[in-house]
């Protein structure tokens, strides 16, 4: 080799190097991502998985995850159906809630960014399910809230700071023979007569 034909083989040479240092790097990161990422291809292989996922999945490892099809994962066939239509629509979504599988058969509700490309769909995968069921534990605590306001035999009124009434309840209503509509943002004064003592009322 003459001189510049040595350094162009050193400078390729490098560059390889470089290449392979910045892969091993990328590698890493993405085995050890707190998020599930993965790689499959349309049929449902599963070409890589990471840690996180496997553990989302109840999965072993991620070679036992690997074993596995894809396609099995999905709780809604309809839900996967929907997201390949939609990457060979635009070639990528983002946050997309689905529903996924573990290996038990429970169901885990998740965020999925993905993107394809020709037949190689990769992305990665949030693990929501605490936030949904915190979300259905308080929808629930809501309505039980809103039976007992309601049916309550005593009459409740919800104020402000500024003691303007936000919200009453029937029993509430019966009690001082004025309707919601008339007693909601109002201050609750205005459900004392005239004949009334309002400064004892008020220490009440």
């Amino acid at each position: 080799l003459d001189a510049e034909d040595a350094i162009g083989f050193d400078f390729r040479e490098e560059a390889a190097e470089a290449l392979k240092e910045s892969e091993r790097r990328y590698r890493a990161l993405v085995d050890n991502a707190l998020v599930g990422v993965y790689r499959t291809i349309l049929p449902g292989a599963v070409l890589y998985a990471n840690e996180a996922l496997a553990v989302m999945l109840g999965f072993d490892s991620p070679q036992s995850l690997m074993t596995t099809s894809f396609k099995e994962r999905y709780a809604r066939p309809e839900q996967r159906e929907a997201l390949i239509t939609r990457l060979k629509e635009i070639g990528k979504v983002h946050n997309r809630e689905l529903e996924l599988l573990t290996r038990a058969g429970q169901v885990r509700n998740v965020l999925v960014s993905a993107t394809l490309s020709g037949d190689t769909l990769s992305g990665m995968v949030i693990d929501i399910t605490g936030r949904k069921r915190a979300e259905a534990d308080l929808r629930d605590s809501q309505m039980r809230f809103q039976s007992v306001w309601q049916h309550s035999p005593d009459g409740l009124r919800l104020t402000d700071e500024n003691g303007v009434m936000v919200e009453v309840n029937e029993a509430f209503c019966r009690l001082t023979g004025m309707k919601a509509e008339e007693l909601e943002r109002q201050p609750f004064t205005v459900t004392y007569t005239g004949d009334r003592d309002l400064a004892e009322m008020l220490e009440k």
